[in-house]
C-alpha cells in the first residue's frame, strides 16, 4: 500500500516521473508474487499523462495489444516511446489498428525493435488514414529490407506530406526508418 500511495504521489506531482511510477509497480508484483505481464494501464493511459515512455521495457505481443487497445480510446497521451521493447509486427499490426482511430497521438518511438517489413506495411496501411500522427521513429529495425527503409522515409513522408496516393494529409510528417 505504501507503493501504491508512491505512484499516486508522483502521478499528481508531475506527469515526467511515469517510468518511476512503472518501476515501483513492478517491485510491487515481485514483491507481492503477482503477474508483471500485464501493465498497470490505469497509470499509463490516465487521462493526465500526455507521455508515455516505455523505452527499454521489454513487453510480450499480449501487453503491446493490450496497451494498444487501450490507446484506441485515450484522449491524452501525445507521445508514445517504446524503443527497444523486442515489439514484434503482431504487436505493431495492434498498434497500427490503434493508429486508424486514435487522434490524440502525435508521436510513436519505435526504434531497436523487431519489426520486419510486414510490420512496415501495417503501419502504411495505418498511415494511409490517420492524420494527426507527426512523428514516426523505426531506426535500427534490422529486419527492414533496405527498400522498406526507402520507402517508408521518403515515399510515405512524401505522401503524407501532399495527401496524395491514398494517405491523408499531414503537413509536418516525418520518418526516421534508417
Amino acid at each position: 500500500d505504501n507503493i501504491n500511495d508512491a505512484i499516486t504521489i508522483i502521478l499528481s506531482n508531475t506527469f515526467n516521473c511515469l517510468n518511476v511510477a512503472i518501476l515501483l509497480w513492478r517491485i510491487q508484483c515481485k514483491a507481492n508474487n503477482k503477474d508483471e505481464s500485464l501493465l498497470p494501464l490505469n497509470l499509463i493511459l490516465d487521462n493526465k499523462i500526455d507521455e508515455v515512455n516505455l523505452n527499454g521495457i521489454k513487453l510480450s505481443n499480449k501487453q503491446v495489444v493490450m496497451l494498444a487497445s487501450a490507446m484506441k480510446k485515450n484522449v491524452s497521451v501525445k507521445k508514445l516511446h517504446m524503443n527497444e521493447s523486442d515489439i514484434t509486427d503482431e504487436g505493431v499490426l495492434a498498434l497500427s489498428e490503434m493508429l486508424k482511430v486514435n487522434n490524440t497521438l502525435i508521436e510513436l518511438k519505435l526504434n531497436g525493435n523487431n519489426i520486419t517489413d510486414n510490420g512496415a506495411e501495417y503501419l502504411i496501411n495505418a498511415l494511409k488514414v490517420n492524420n494527426v500522427l507527426c512523428r514516426l521513429f523505426l531506426s535500427n529495425n534490422y529486419s527492414f529490407s533496405s527498400n522498406m527503409a526507402y520507402r517508408l522515409y521518403n515515399q510515405i513522408r512524401q505522401y503524407k506530406q501532399k495527401g496524395t496516393n491514398g494517405f491523408q494529409q499531414v503537413k509536418n510528417m516525418w520518418i526516421n526508418s534508417y
